[in-house]
């Protein structure tokens, strides 16, 4: 009979083998069938292992559910996280790129700024709604995107900090907010876009935010989440890996699926767009069973969903049933203030726009008490700091420039665009030739 020590030894070694053939799928690679059927042999295998020691081992029942659960849980991901690695390494600098995070587009930004008139800033309207090469010359100027989904005013105020850094002078900064960016969200909302830096803790702890809600953000980016973070990619590219395992077909369908009505379409498309340099990426997105539209990255920012079926779409804008209520988070108005209190002090030619969503959206009389917040509140609030606050005309536009219920579809960009044009060309600093 084994010893318990080479059986210990024996399941070690089953788990380095199973996280070895475990890891070429997490690093982007397909697992095939016969990879995962070779990670579960092996951890049966080490598992079994275990189990015939644990008596000689003198483990009691606890004891050895706890090792039962180290085994199935925590230690294939240690392992499979220790050969991804961290993936967001604190203090490594960021890839001058636009196609990447926050951090990497600021540093493409920073290398490039004076090549810019004027950047755009905000969440995920701004990315989707606003386009340079449409805005640019409407304004006669040369503009670039650096807004992010679910970038919050939580996240931008860090982001802006850092950004006047690296500003070049007489450039105007065009921040998009709507009556969302003030309300309370859930748990984890304040966003992961962008850094919060460890000095601010206190800032934001003394506003009202809680360490829980701060906890997602400080985990992406901050020293503390080092630990962490290779778990948690690990426990998210497995995660993909088996899903994508499971749904696998074992038989082939017994008839052909019916052809895609708009996969030709997306292809002449696609190859047309891919062609213009000012798209870095173009891709089909698809939706019940067949390509439903188009998503276009922009060279210099923004976000454009082209719809290709426009039933698809138009189905899914339903009213919602009551009134959203609306609850202030006295704290993320704060914040907002602080970025108007830094504009002004660092000599910032600051422009807030207000940005709307889908007519199907103001159930009751949510538009008024909306409109009501930005004329009481944020409109007096960024005029006390010397700044402009612009409101393009929204009743120009219909559901039908929408994709969803707060993002244009490429109608909705191109309508909107001299809309936008038109309210900020008076505020726009003169050019410098």
């Amino acid at each position: 009979a084994r010893s318990p020590g080479a059986e210990l030894r024996r399941a070690l070694v089953g788990w380095a083998l199973a996280a070895s053939a475990l890891a070429p799928a997490v690093r982007g690679a397909a697992a095939s069938p016969d990879e995962l059927l070779a990670v579960f042999a092996l951890a049966y295998a080490a598992l079994r292992a275990l189990r015939t020691a644990a008596p000689a081992l003198g483990l009691a029942r606890v004891g050895w559910t706890c090792v039962e659960y180290a085994c199935w849980i925590v230690l294939p991901l240690c392992s499979v996280g220790l050969a991804v690695g961290d993936p967001n390494p604190t203090g490594a600098p960021p890839t001058p790129d636009m196609t990447g995070d926050l951090r990497s587009r600021l540093a493409y930004y920073a290398e490039h700024k004076d090549e810019f008139e004027v950047v755009f800033l905000g969440d995920s309207r701004t990315l989707c709604g606003i386009h340079p090469e449409f805005v640019d010359p409407l304004l006669d100027r040369r503009s670039i995107n650096l807004a992010a989904s679910a970038h919050w005013i939580p996240a931008q105020y860090p982001f802006v900090r850092d950004l006047v850094e690296e500003l070049r002078p007489g450039t105007a900064v065009v921040l998009s907010v709507g009556p969302i960016n003030f309300i309370q969200l859930g748990e984890g909302a304040l966003g992961t876009t962008y850094p919060i830096p460890l000095d601010e803790l206190g800032l934001y702890l003394s506003l009202g935010f809680s360490l829980q809600q701060l906890r997602p953000n400080l985990i992406e980016h901050s020293v503390l989440g080092s630990p962490v973070r290779p778990l948690l990619a690990a426990t998210a590219q497995v995660r993909q890996v088996f899903d994508g395992f499971g749904q696998r077909a074992l038989y082939p369908p017994a008839t052909e699926p019916p052809p895609d009505p708009y996969l030709a379409q997306a292809e002449r498309l696609g190859a047309q767009l891919r062609a213009d340099p000012e798209h870095v990426f173009v891709g089909p997105v698809y939706g019940d069973g067949h390509v439903t539209s188009l998503e276009v990255y922009g060279a210099r920012g923004g976000y454009q969903r082209i719809e290709l079926d426009r039933a698809f779409f138009r189905a899914r804008q339903v009213a919602p049933p009551e009134e959203r209520p609306f609850v202030l988070s006295e704290a993320r108005l704060a914040l907002f203030e602080r970025i108007l209190a830094l504009c002004r002090e660092r000599g910032v030619h600051l422009i807030v726009n207000e940005i709307c969503e889908a007519p199907h959206t103001y159930v009751g009389e949510r538009e008024q008490r909306e409109l009501a917040f930005m004329r009481d509140v944020v409109r007096p609030l960024v005029a006390s700091y010397g700044f402009p606050c612009t409101r393009p005309d929204y009743t120009q536009l219909d559901d039908a420039d929408y994709l969803d219920y707060n993002h244009f579809n490429q109608d909705g960009v191109q309508r909107y665009a001299p809309l936008l044009a038109e309210v900020l060309r008076p505020h726009l600093p003169p050019r410098k030739d």
